[in-house]
């Protein structure tokens, strides 16, 4: 069987609510299954994953005044039952590794696409992955270009025969932890197009950039979520294109990384040049964004947690509903905190009108 046919048997399976494929099946031999009469197989984990993110049904949380509140029966999923509940794509090949700072991987998936993964293990902190699958859909709501989100599966085998496949500890070489994974998939196919993961400042304006404009949009949210980094993005385009579009990327210090808490800070969470910013005039530069921020529905900051599997968040039940209840709260700060970066030091804003000219001392 090809890589990508053992994949299907080992999801095949899982659907059928059989234990996880064997070493030996993985191999090639086959456990059975009760739904053989299912051909199409792609096409219904494409449609039950498409119904699964549009339906709001199986709230973990409920709501009382528009506030969140932990369910008593909120179900401890294991992770048998959250991988038959949700089909997470299974990895099949690794590509190479990734530069920064949580030793992410770019991977090969069985649905053809490939993927930046960040494991469980990662030097920065498990719940790094919580924050990449929770900001990035969020950003994806509000409409900023990101890379599709998806909940990947590594398995033991693949990384005990990949040998890159490590986390580099001080001296100490610590394999990648199998399971449950965070993948962005990679903008664009390597043949189709080309990456960039830096622009000179002298490039950065609309005679370079497709969606400029998007710089304004990404402060509203970086500050809402309190990006405890500076804004990261990637650039690329397809082969005879002339400009480049931009994707946010790397949200994992999103609520502060591991702390999920809101440290504000007027300097936090914003790009390192000012000449993105060129084209904010007013209020109505973060439009349509901030708006969308400000209208943002807490049932759906829920159903965006709900399929976080638990052990990216050491299954802290109450810590995931307080980051859900705070996030809502902050929903009518973001022009407060996107002020107080304009009269700080740095003095983003030259093209504001009226801009005010007090800058306070960082």
């Amino acid at each position: 069987l090809t890589p990508l046919e053992r994949a299907e048997q080992y999801i095949r399976a899982r659907l059928c609510s059989e234990p996880a494929l064997s070493e030996s099946a993985a191999a090639g031999e086959s456990n059975g299954c009760r739904n053989d009469h299912d051909k199409d197989l792609g096409a219904r984990l494409t449609r039950e994953r498409s119904e699964r993110r549009s339906s709001a049904q199986d709230k973990t949380l409920q709501f009382h005044s528009g506030k969140p509140a932990l369910l008593i029966n909120w179900p401890a999923l294991s992770v048998g039952q959250w991988r038959v509940r949700n089909l997470a794509i299974f990895i099949n090949q690794h590509v190479r590794r990734m530069r920064g700072g949580a030793q992410s991987h770019l991977m090969r998936a069985a649905d053809g696409n490939f993927y930046i993964v960040k494991f469980q293990n990662n030097p920065q902190h498990a719940r790094v992955l919580a924050n990449e699958w929770m900001a990035t859909r969020i950003a994806e709501r509000i409409g900023l270009p990101v890379p599709v989100a998806e909940i990947v599966e590594v398995g033991e085998w693949l990384i005990s025969k990949t040998p890159e496949l490590h986390i580099q500890l001080g001296g100490i070489k610590v394999p990648c932890k199998p399971g449950l994974q965070f993948g962005s998939r990679f903008v664009i196919h390597p043949m189709d197009g080309q990456v960039l993961d830096y622009m000179p400042e002298s490039m950065l304006d609309s005679a370079h950039l497709r969606n400029f404009e998007v710089f304004a949009g990404a402060l509203a949210f970086d500050k809402w979520v309190c990006n405890a980094d500076g804004r990261q993005v990637v650039y690329w385009r397809r082969g005879r294109e002339r400009k480049y579009t931009i994707a946010l990327v790397d949200q994992g210090h999103c609520f502060n990384a591991g702390e999920w808490n809101f440290p504000d800070s007027p300097l936090r969470g914003v790009f390192a040049f000012n000449a993105v910013y060129s084209g904010v005039r007013g209020w109505e530069s973060f439009q349509p964004w901030l708006e969308r921020i400000e209208d943002f529905s807490s049932a759906e900051l829920a159903s965006f947690a709900e399929a976080i599997p638990p052990e990216w968040y050491e299954g802290d039940w109450d810590a995931l509903a307080a980051l859900i209840e705070k996030l809502t709260a902050r929903r009518s700060r973001v022009r407060e905190l996107v002020s107080d970066f304009r009269i700080s030091s740095r003095a983003p804003f030259v093209n504001w009108r009226n801009a005010e000219k007090k800058q306070v001392v960082m």
